[in-house]
């Protein structure tokens, strides 16, 4: 096997400062690789909400219509988990609509540009940063903890704008996502964050992997109470004592067996992701060797988020890897950089959690024999 492209000569890179993917600084925003990538993931997510959104519009529409003075129950049920998967569809595109709307005017017309930033308060998130030789305030939309860790970091934020109107997009090293930005006069209020510093070398003690692994819990959670709540009184309806089964609706037998699928398939995922979680907090250290990406910028590998590649360990094995769901910003960082950040040690055969320090972002990398 060949030499790995994109190693880092020289110094070994560090947990506590890796290297990390940054925009591109030349042309328009929307001429930077990952950029673009990132606005066609976003056309196609909002795409495909449409047929869903569209089939359970038409179960609303039948539901509506077999209401009748008689039992309401099997109608308000359906009703009630038609709302409930509109409303988590409308969520999503809730997520993207605005960047898609207003961010691509935005990157058409400017480029990406580094700019000193300094944090003013948290919640909401205020900054004051440099443009055109004037100070100026920026109220950043929909940026979380981590974003704001990579900005005391790295003391730097990445504009794209702002436009006549004071409507910017912002983003941090590391990360290939952006958020929406406004120029503001408002007075700051309540107290910047702190940086958090990781209490040893381990993955398991990093604060970004922490912080992750919360919020994986708390909307985990969530979705498994929500359909446990909505299986039981499906059940509930079916095995009701003052009616009879050959009376119960087909759509009501198909709507609580689809729920306990979706209830199967969400426990399975969350024992899954607590177990990744483990066996990241159970690494020793985080180990950085050279890697290069082989089939992530094939077409057929965009939508489907894997992809294989290359790395050299440190007693000179060449490997290949695979990489099932890898996320995007972990992706476009190894691309960048040519480094892989294992939690432990690479061996053939084995599957080793990767990520990437001080951020949260999680994946496997499964070692070929």
């Amino acid at each position: 096997m060949e030499p790995a492209t994109g190693q880092v000569t020289g110094q070994q890179p560090s947990p506590t400062q890796p290297p990390l993917v940054l925009p591109q600084q030349y042309g328009r925003a929307i001429d930077d690789p990952n950029t673009a990538l990132l606005e066609q993931i976003r056309t196609r997510l909002i795409r495909r909400q449409f047929v869903p959104v569209g089939l359970l519009l038409l179960l609303g529409a039948l539901d509506y219509l077999s209401f009748s003075e008689g039992d309401l129950t099997e109608p308000v049920f359906l009703g009630i988990v038609i709302v409930v998967l509109l409303a988590s569809l409308t969520a999503n595109c809730w997520l993207y609509l605005p960047l898609q709307r207003r961010g691509k005017a935005l990157l058409s017309r400017f480029g990406w540009r580094p700019v000193p930033v300094t944090i003013l308060s948290d919640k909401p998130c205020q900054v004051r940063v440099t443009l055109e030789g004037t100070e100026v305030t920026l109220r950043l939309r929909r940026f979380y903890w981590v974003a704001k860790q990579a900005m005391l970091r790295t003391g730097t934020l990445w504009i794209c704008g702002p436009d006549e109107r004071g409507r910017a997009l912002a983003r941090v090293a590391g990360s290939v996502g952006s958020g929406m930005a406004d120029v503001i006069e408002a007075v700051p209020t309540g107290t910047p964050p702190v940086l958090a510093r990781p209490s040893t070398p381990r993955p398991g003690d990093d604060p970004a992997l922490s912080y992750h692994r919360r919020v994986y819990n708390r909307v985990m959670l969530t979705q498994i109470a929500v359909l446990v709540l909505l299986v039981g009184a499906g059940v509930g309806i079916v095995t009701r004592a003052q009616g009879s089964l050959d009376n119960t609706s087909p759509a009501v037998f198909g709507g609580a067996a689809a729920l306990l699928v979706a209830l199967s398939v969400a426990a399975l995922g969350y024992a899954k992701g607590r177990k990744m979680f483990q066996q990241v907090a159970d690494a020793p250290y985080w180990q950085p060797v050279p890697v290069s990406l082989d089939v992530w910028d094939e077409p057929a590998n965009r939508s489907l988020r894997t992809g294989a590649g290359r790395v050299i360990l440190p007693n000179g094995y060449h490997a290949y890897v695979d990489f099932p769901r890898l996320s995007f910003d972990l992706a476009a960082n190894m691309r960048a950089t040519g480094v892989l950040w294992l939690a432990g040690y690479g061996a053939p055969g084995e599957t080793v959690p990767i990520g990437l320090p001080g951020y949260a972002l999680r994946g496997v990398a499964k070692f070929r024999m």
